[in-house]
């Protein structure tokens, strides 16, 4: 299973550790495996790529797994460009980079349009995809996170104007906030992602709002400008690089706990069995015992 499967909060300055803490507490998807992409795909790996995604989706018919298939192929796309992006490897594969997270837009929509139609009439399934949609809002901007902190001067701006439009997509939850078949646990749970998500999304755009009037000042020849400019962007490249650290280490500490609780589990089940070997022992010696107690009695019984 990959190593990508952790969340980060929102990149508003006002963020705490404690929210990270929060979010990032259960963060893998139910019943889907995104593969960790280890390097850049040839041309020619994207295009079988392509194909066998499409030819997947198209074989798919019940509509919550096949969003729960588009989740899976957007968040491996979004892997992909993250390491073409690591590479920065000219032009080129830039606008490769930006054709992945295109894509990934497209599966996002795809697995957006196949959830609102299972919400006409929905199941166990249905909710198991709403608790991965979540996840997935949460999941990616972890991944964008990293994206903005490898950003070069000539990928930042594109990368923020996604990673807001990514975070928009929290409206689409709204379909399922009000679908009253839902389970209430699940729809508070979907508001309050939405709410998070939704004042990430305001974080970026003030951001990306207030860089583009001081470029404007700037190219005016305002100095003052361009040292605010300055400024701007290093207090967010601060607070990117804080965060991806922060959730470095949210993820070791999730992973030291986890092994724990599996080599306590090992041990319990040990003793368990241990308890249970000698307590078998104990019942077999047990048993001569009454059958010596019995052939006793019987030669009394014989004497007589």
């Amino acid at each position: 299973m990959t190593l990508f499967l952790f969340v980060t909060p929102a990149l508003a300055q006002t963020d705490s550790a404690s929210e990270t803490t929060v979010i990032t507490e259960d963060n893998e998807y139910e019943g889907i495996v995104v593969d960790e992409q280890t390097s850049v795909p040839s041309e020619f790996g994207l295009f079988i790529r392509s194909i066998r995604e499409r030819l997947a989706l198209a074989l798919t018919f019940n509509n919550n797994l096949k969003a729960e298939r588009a989740i899976k192929y957007a968040e491996e796309r979004l892997l992909i460009a993250e390491k073409m992006y690591e590479k920065s490897d000219g032009e080129k594969l830039r606008l490769r980079a930006r054709r992945m997270l295109e894509i990934a837009n497209n599966m996002m929509d795809e697995s957006e349009n196949k959830e609102d139609v299972a919400l006409e009439n929905p199941n166990e399934e249905t909710e198991r995809l709403l608790r991965n949609r979540a996840k997935q809002l949460e999941r990616h901007r972890l991944i964008m996170d990293r994206l903005e902190e490898k950003a070069t001067d000539k990928t930042k701006d594109e990368i923020l104007e996604l990673r807001e439009e990514m975070a928009l997509r929290a409206r689409r939850l709204e379909n399922a906030i009000q679908n009253e078949k839902i389970s209430e646990e699940i729809r508070d749970h979907l508001q309050d992602v939405k709410d998070r998500i939704e004042a990430h999304a305001l974080e970026i755009r003030k951001h990306i709002e207030a860089a583009k009037a001081l470029r404007e000042r700037a190219a005016q020849g305002e100095e003052k400008a361009e040292e605010e400019l300055k400024q701007l962007e290093e207090r967010r490249r601060e607070m990117v690089k804080q965060k991806v650290e922060e959730t470095k280490e949210l993820i070791e500490r999730r992973r030291e706990i986890l092994q724990q609780e599996l080599e306590d589990k090992i041990e319990l089940e040990k003793r368990r069995r241990e308890k249970a070997g000698e307590a078998g022992k104990s019942t077999t010696n047990v048993i001569p015992s009454e059958a010596e107690g019995s052939q006793e009695a019987d030669n009394e019984e014989v004497g007589e």
